[in-house]
């Protein structure tokens, strides 16, 4: 594919993107603030229990075959069917094992309420496991526009579910049919809208070939997956329900700008740049460019929600959750750094380095483990700023192995998103000066010394990189409205 071509490709890709992440985690962030404002914490508290256990199931789901699908360049109808087979046994595989594990869940924690919650939710994965080909293909071809078609219908059907079901007194259970509801809407509109149909084949030629590149991506994806979860898992064990409930939703908090920005770019990156994948000079131009957006639009959301937690927190969610308050902050920190480096796994995988990529990430989620260990004695606040620590120190790391298969230095990264950063800490410190002045000493509401105070950040954001680095700032916004055209 030429440069032409594929910069067309990959900027409608980011189009259609970026119009899913906006409506359905926009759609997805007004439903979970109504179900936060129905529902206590301790019922959010009491998923997450469920979740970060049965959900370390989902890595499996599809055995990392669905990203073998995108990055083979040449893909054979016996590939696709069998890949289809294999899933689908796996998800039946793995809703059975859920569903007889369900008592020994309740009991890790002492809850037998859990029990009934783990098996209705053991069905997600069978459901989700006979759609995975269509999504990869999907993706493989950057039709993100397909894409947004299921999430957003899938994201509204669900919350209206959830949002009826709480009003109606179902507590927990309205987040749990939540997750039901999605998975079963989004299986049936792949379906519908796919022409691919697997044939009654099984290669194990093509099996062994697709494993080559998936297995070691597994082994990355399941180290992640309990390095990001056994936060959970100590806190619900430890710390209780409630605790849980405040660090899960300051977590999901933390993850809306991530999901929603760096999750448009790295759904299309990884397809993108498998088109290229020998091609490291282009791959390194487009990750620097990357990142440095990526840190201009991402990190003063995060600088700024870390500065104005406090009144977030109160206008949006209510007293009632005002303890998440200093989690949010160190989280909003965490989430500043995760924006750009979650790109580095797109480097990893588009190369087809999924082995080096396994080994070279066991040394910083060992940290991550061990900080999260050592945060439990001092609480959920110290958690979330023992993990903050690790996380700050585990970029630079990962940001020097992966840079060495593009040739890459760490400094040239530190460059990108250095300007950005310093911008966006002088900008939330303004941000937070104003706040205290609006509502000490001009007695205002919280609703409007926090209206005002990022009134404030925005300019003074602005104002900067027009009287320090104007060009940067046309480049950035000049990308930007490209997505308009």
């Amino acid at each position: 594919m030429n440069t032409k071509d594929h910069k067309k490709n990959t900027v409608t890709g980011l189009k259609w993107n970026l119009l899913d992440k906006i409506v359905s985690q926009g759609v997805g962030f007004a439903i979970n603030v109504l179900l936060a404002r129905l529902l206590l914490p301790e019922d959010f508290g009491l998923l997450g229990m469920v979740v970060v256990i049965i959900g370390f199931a989902s890595v499996f789901k599809d055995f990392g075959l669905g990203s073998a699908i995108i990055q083979k360049k040449e893909i054979t109808a016996d590939d696709l069917s069998t890949v289809f087979w294999f899933n689908l046994g796996m998800g039946g595989l793995l809703t059975g094992i859920i569903y007889l594990s369900a008592g020994a869940i309740a009991g890790y924690y002492a809850l037998p309420a859990l029990k009934p919650i783990a098996e209705l939710l053991s069905v997600t994965y069978f459901i989700s496991a006979l759609n995975i080909v269509q999504v990869s293909l999907l993706r493989k071809k950057m039709d993100f526009r397909k894409l947004f078609m299921v999430n957003a219908s899938s994201t509204i059907i669900s919350g209206g579910v959830a949002i009826a079901l709480a009003l109606a007194g179902w507590g927990v259970w309205s987040l749990v049919w939540k997750m039901i509801v999605f998975v079963s809407v989004a299986n049936l509109v792949l379906w519908l809208g796919s022409n691919w149909r697997p044939k009654l084949t099984w290669s194990k030629e093509s099996l062994k070939e697709i494993m080559g590149f998936s297995l070691p991506l597994l082994g990355t994806q399941s180290l992640n997956y309990w390095v990001r979860n056994i936060d959970n898992l100590l806190i619900g064990k430890y710390l209780g329900d409630s605790a849980l409930g405040f660090y899960n939703q300051s977590y999901r908090i933390m993850l809306i700008p991530v999901s929603q920005i760096t999750g448009v770019i790295s759904n299309v990156l990884f397809p993108s740049l498998a088109q290229i994948q020998d091609d490291k000079v282009r791959i390194k131009k487009i990750y620097l460019k990357v990142t440095k957006l990526l840190s201009f639009v991402t990190f003063p959301l995060m600088f700024g929600l870390c500065a104005l937690a406090e009144p977030f927190v109160q206008i949006v969610l209510g007293e009632k959750w005002m303890p998440m308050v200093p989690v949010l902050r160190y989280l909003s920190i965490v989430g500043a750094f995760q924006s750009i480096g979650t790109l580095n796994g797109n480097i990893f995988q588009a190369t087809g380095k999924t082995k080096y990529q396994f080994w070279v990430g066991f040394t910083p989620r060992l940290l991550y483990v061990v900080a999260i260990v050592c945060g439990l004695s001092g609480g959920v606040e110290s958690v979330a700023a023992y993990y903050m620590t690790a996380v700050l120190i585990s970029s630079f790391y990962m940001y020097y192995f992966m840079g060495r298969l593009i040739d890459m230095r760490v400094s040239e990264v530190l460059r990108s998103f250095g300007g950005n950063l310093l911008v966006s800490i002088l900008m939330s410190g303004i941000a937070y000066w104003t706040y205290l002045t609006c509502l000490s000493s001009l007695s205002l509401s919280y609703t409007l010394s926090f209206i005002t105070a990022t009134c404030i950040g925005v300019l003074t954001y602005f104002m900067i990189f027009w009287i320090v680095n104007r060009e940067e700032l046309y480049s950035h916004v000049s990308t930007l409205k490209a997505f308009k055209k």
